[in-house]
């Protein structure tokens, strides 16, 4: 996101609720969004309800404290264990990037659970 803000390039966030994770956390889910350096939010709206509460969510917009964020990667209970919150915090002594393990692993998820 670094690089792509730097030259002006545009960057769409979807599935601000990380494919229906995070259903019992709406809220602070799109607030995280929409505190991330990006140039839209693709949100998925299948009822009139989810469309005024994505609405409501976008009009009463203050960006994320770092607190705030902090609070998110802990409690964000939906998640569990299982998914990586892609925060950063862990290392590995052999340099091996372990958040793109994850994501990885999230894409071969995803490829296995579509067929």
């Amino acid at each position: 996101m670094p690089l792509a803000n730097k030259k002006g390039a545009a960057i769409i966030l979807m599935k601000p609720l990380a494919d229906g994770y995070l259903y019992k956390s709406t809220e602070q889910a799109f607030h995280y969004a929409f505190s991330q350096p990006v140039s839209v939010v693709v949100t998925g709206i299948n009822s009139h309800k989810m469309l005024r509460d994505d609405l409501r969510y976008a009009e009463s917009f203050m960006p994320m404290t770092a607190d705030e964020k902090e609070n998110l990667y802990r409690d964000a209970a939906e998640l569990g264990s299982y998914v990586c919150r892609q925060c950063g915090k862990c290392s590995c002594p052999k340099g091996i990037n372990i958040p793109e393990v994850f994501a990885c692993e999230g894409y071969f998820d995803r490829q296995m659970f579509q067929g």
